[in-house]
């Protein structure tokens, strides 16, 4: 059965909450599901006066590739719709290829997407995508937010990501391409048995009522994720209430509160503080948070790494800073181009320079300016001030250094120029800068 538009039509108008918008942008890999996609929202568009523009990334992981996205980008064209390839610089990696390959394709999407001012970007996952989904994640022994499976819509990199294709099954999906005669091409590492949703795939396909399951996985997510929200909802609040964010980037847990918790709010607020202090998206392996529940739970001081952050745990207190080990290298900022760092700081500057961790060294140039030298200007958007020393929050001695250590300095030829959080440095320098929602 092929797919009733006006469904697709009011499904796509709620996802962008019923807003006009001037364009918008698809993910399309020439299969199946983006060409279903693209072929729904190019009517879609004509009737709403929306620009497509058609975005195909190629990962350059087989020989073919690039003559792949090629040939998809000069189908698109004949279609009359706006087509562009983006190309991987990132080598095949050895293991987790589709995890990497996904995260660097979404970077290289939203990336275009936010320096082309494109608010939207639309992904083809479907029906049946959202029933593997959820059966690898039963398989691997999830809780309640991994059964949510794929979201409809989500905000990364201040890109709004919609699948108006959920609702339909890979079958109706085919049904519409050969119905409209839209030609697709098949990615042949869909069958490849060594990746697990190519095994789950088949799985399904052999069961004698596959619509059937894929019909109550579908409403598995979608119950779950009425409880997700209630729990976080829930959760978000005692974490207000027990835990507080320091200037640098570290977070403090009231001990003796959090242990009264319910299992399940705990695992939530530990989850939430990991996820900010490393600035990872998706949480940690439930198996791994559980570990580290029950160890708090015996009460004994420690120090563990976990999820790109370490942990300081005393009788009173938990501290949560950055893991040293697991920051990002330095990076070369672009003039009065806004810059994510390690995936927790916002920084633009005026002129050439680079951002990393202060370290060692640039903690005691640090505290040498503190010391002895005057705090200099620093314009914060239109906002000048002149610093005090006095005005400023002097480092604590009772904060571990490797916690500083993970904390963005300034950089101009391997040196220390600026500390933005405490606003000082050797000169007057004009930067946005701020810690990433």
């Amino acid at each position: 059965m092929v797919i009733d538009f006006s469904i697709f039509e009011a499904e796509i108008r709620s996802l962008l909450e019923h807003k006009q918008v001037d364009r918008i942008a698809i993910a399309v890999s020439g299969g199946a599901d983006s060409m279903c996609l693209t072929y729904l929202c190019r009517k879609w568009g004509k009737t709403t006066n929306t620009e497509i523009i058609c975005l195909i990334v190629d990962h350059k992981f087989r020989q073919e590739s690039t003559i792949e996205a090629e040939s998809v980008r000069k189908r698109l064209l004949e279609k009359k719709l706006k087509a562009e390839i983006l190309t991987f610089h990132t080598e095949k990696p050895k293991a987790n290829l589709h995890a990497i390959a996904r995260e660097e394709r979404y970077n290289l999407l939203t990336d275009f997407c936010k320096k082309n001012n494109i608010k939207y970007l639309l992904t083809a996952h479907n029906r049946n995508d959202q029933a593997e989904t959820v059966l690898m994640r039963i398989f691997r022994g999830t809780g309640i937010d991994g059964l949510t499976g794929i979201p409809g819509h989500y905000e990364t990199k201040g890109i709004s990501i919609l699948r108006p294709l959920l609702l339909f099954s890979r079958e109706e999906i085919e049904a519409t391409l050969t119905y409209a005669k839209w030609e697709w091409v098949n990615d042949p590492s869909n069958l490849n048995e060594k990746y697990e949703r190519s095994k789950i795939r088949k799985l399904i396909n052999t069961l004698p009522e596959k619509q059937l399951i894929i019909s109550r996985l579908n409403l598995l997510a979608k119950n779950s994720a009425r409880a997700k929200s209630f729990l976080n909802i829930h959760s978000n609040k005692v974490y207000e209430e027990i835990s507080y964010e320091g200037k640098f980037g570290e977070i403090y847990l009231n001990k003796a509160e959090f242990l009264k918790l319910d299992e399940e709010i705990a695992l939530r607020i530990l989850t939430r503080i990991l996820n900010r202090v490393s600035g990872n998206h998706y949480p940690p392996r439930l198996g791994s948070l559980e570990l580290l529940y029950n160890l708090i739970r015996e009460n004994k001081d420690f120090i563990k790494t976990l999820w790109g952050c370490e942990i300081n745990a005393n009788a009173e207190t938990m501290l949560f800073y950055r893991e040293l080990n697991a920051v990002e290298n330095m990076k070369k900022l672009i003039p009065h181009q806004e810059t994510i760092w390690d995936n927790r700081y916002k920084i633009k500057v005026t002129e050439e320079l680079s951002v990393g961790a202060l370290n060692q060294q640039g903690l005691k140039t640090l505290k040498a300016w503190i010391k002895d030298r005057p705090i200099s200007k620093i314009t914060n958007g239109d906002k000048t001030e002149e610093g005090k020393a006095e005005d400023h929050n002097k480092f604590s001695e009772k904060l571990p250094a490797k916690l500083l250590y993970t904390t963005p300095g300034l950089f101009k030829d391997g040196k220390l120029v600026f500390y933005p959080i405490l606003n000082i440095g050797l000169q007057e320098y004009k930067i946005d800068f701020s810690r990433k929602s």
